[in-house]
């Protein structure tokens, strides 16, 4: 349950910022995700390589560490269908308060 809570904060991020001009990245990090930087990029590659994340850049070094490229990446459609049935899925388990999401399931109706 650790990564799909963390999934979730992760495209929450995204689509919270689609408004913004330009996102400030340096609020999505392994450490405001209280997860390991290998998790975070592992969880970031994933949702790049099921194309739920667009624009991310996972590069793998020499010297067996990963540097990972996220900036001017952008949220899918597929990952705000995601991000919308993943939200009620919490939201059922009781990870998720009713408050938080609240709207989405209007939202997955419509986007689904």
């Amino acid at each position: 349950m650790k990564t799909l809570k963390t999934i979730h904060k992760i495209l929450k991020f995204y689509d919270d910022n689609m408004d913004a001009d330009e996102i400030d990245f340096s609020q999505l990090t392994a450490k405001s995700l209280k997860i390991s930087e290998n998790r975070f990029v592992r969880i970031m590659a994933m949702l790049s390589d099921g194309g739920y994340i667009d624009g991310i850049d996972v590069r793998e070094n020499n010297d067996d560490t990963v540097d990972l490229l996220f900036e001017g990446s952008a949220i899918t459609l597929e990952g705000l269908k995601y991000y919308a049935e993943n939200a009620l899925f919490l939201r059922a388990a009781g990870i998720l308060p009713d408050v938080v999401t609240a709207g989405i399931s209007t939202v997955a109706g419509a986007v689904l």
